[in-house]
């Protein structure tokens, strides 16, 4: 996709779990290639640091070996896009939300959990 006309302009992904679905790091992976603004939020702050680690080391697992992360033999010029990502520093970001939905979650934490608490830029301003 890498140099195509692109028909959207932003992903918003609320209460995504990036980290726990693997189903997600395709995508992680597209946004940084591509430079997409992808931004998603978290119920916990604690899971928001946990995505943000993440990241990197799929570049870099990604750039090291083409295919294990995306389940696919990628083309050269994903394969040179995505070794341009994992070499760039990128700036994510985790704020409170301020659009949040009140009160604790019903979970047995002392944590804040929050529906949509946290958000977190993953590419993007």
């Amino acid at each position: 996709m890498h140099g195509r006309c692109l028909y959207y302009s932003a992903i918003v992904a609320p209460n995504a779990g990036l980290a726990s679905y693997p189903e997600w790091f395709p995508v992680i992976l597209h946004v940084h290639q591509e430079e997409i603004p992808f931004g998603t939020t978290e119920y916990a702050e604690q899971s928001a640091e946990t995505q943000l680690e993440l990241f990197p080391t799929l570049l870099q697992t990604e750039a090291a070996q083409p295919g294990p992360v995306t389940k696919r033999r990628p083309t050269d010029g994903e394969v040179e896009a995505i070794r341009k990502a994992a070499g760039k520093r990128w700036e994510y970001g985790i704020e409170m939300n301020p659009f949040q939905r009140p009160g604790q979650r019903p979970v047995p934490t002392k944590l804040p959990n929050v529906p949509n608490g946290f958000t977190v830029r993953v590419v993007g301003k």
